[in-house]
């Protein structure tokens, strides 16, 4: 880039009233260019390149940067199942969308050791991405992993940013990339994830008491169809019972007359017999 001589007249450059010939132009720009996000803008000046942006928490550091370092490159980083490398990736790109992708992207058993291996300085930028994926994935059981990793893996360093003044939370908000100010740059995404995994619980306890409700109606409706059916059964093994005590009445007194009719025909009609042969022998 092309810089203008510095000028040796001191009274212009200590820009003296009345002293404006042979000043030093205050800024030339030769290129501007928007982020796509649009959140920021870089522009090539003669004071070399400027970056703006809307973002107070934006981390950028020019010397991580090198031609390796593409959205191509950490693709694929993950398709080689270097979920690190593409992590790392995706947080010197300052790209929030490849962040969260790369995070995603991860698989559950290389979750410790890809939180174990995130700089301190990008900690921060891992629990905001967290904290948008909370709220829009459906996968939350993995991102609550992915929390617990990191809030274990740098526990000490938040617990010390949030400190507030002290030389540990100097330290700790040095090492997250905060403010000497105690924390300033991992507390906004600790607020944020706080928030989100609050009104989380919050649906997720309106509707597993709902469902605990629904539960004990259908237990207690099942039992009282269950008490319902025993004692129609208990009822219908009564009946047959009954009914069969009676067909065992019925046969035994269908025996025994039938039984004294068949005596009294015998007799009957041996005694006819008997007469008839005393009638004869008389004549």
């Amino acid at each position: 880039m092309e810089m203008l001589a510095p000028t040796t007249d001191l009274a212009a450059s200590a820009d003296v009233p009345g002293t404006s010939a042979g000043k030093r132009p205050v800024l030339r720009c030769r290129a501007v260019a928007l982020s796509p996000t649009g959140r920021c803008w870089a522009a090539a000046t003669t004071e070399g390149l400027m970056l703006y942006g809307v973002d107070e928490q934006l981390v950028f550091d020019p010397t991580d940067l090198s031609e390796d370092l593409t959205p191509a490159a950490c693709e694929a980083a993950i398709a080689d199942r270097a979920f690190l490398k593409a992590l790392l990736i995706a947080l010197r790109l300052g790209d929030a969308k490849l962040v969260r992708h790369a995070v995603m992207s991860t698989p559950p058993a290389a979750v410790a050791a890809a939180a174990a291996g995130v700089p301190a300085v990008y900690v921060p930028t891992v629990l905001t991405a967290l904290a948008e994926a909370v709220g829009e994935t459906a996968h939350l059981e993995f991102v609550l992993g992915w929390v617990k990793a990191v809030c274990t893996a740098h526990g000490e360093g938040l617990r010390a940013a949030g400190s507030g003044g002290s030389a540990a939370g100097r330290l700790g908000a040095q090492l997250l990339g905060g403010a000497a100010g105690g924390g300033a740059g991992v507390m906004p995404a600790l607020r944020s994830l706080q928030k989100v995994l609050g009104r989380l619980h919050g649906d997720l306890a309106a509707t597993c008491e709902s469902n605990v409700y629904a539960l004990d109606y259908l237990s207690a409706a099942a039992a009282a169809g269950a008490g319902k059916a025993e004692e129609e059964e208990r009822e219908e093994e009564a009946g047959q019972q009954g009914a069969g005590a009676k067909g065992k009445e019925a046969g035994a007194g269908g025996g025994q007359v039938v039984g004294g009719k068949g005596k009294g025909t015998a007799a009957a009609n041996g005694a006819g017999g008997g007469r008839k042969g005393k009638g004869k022998g008389k004549a």
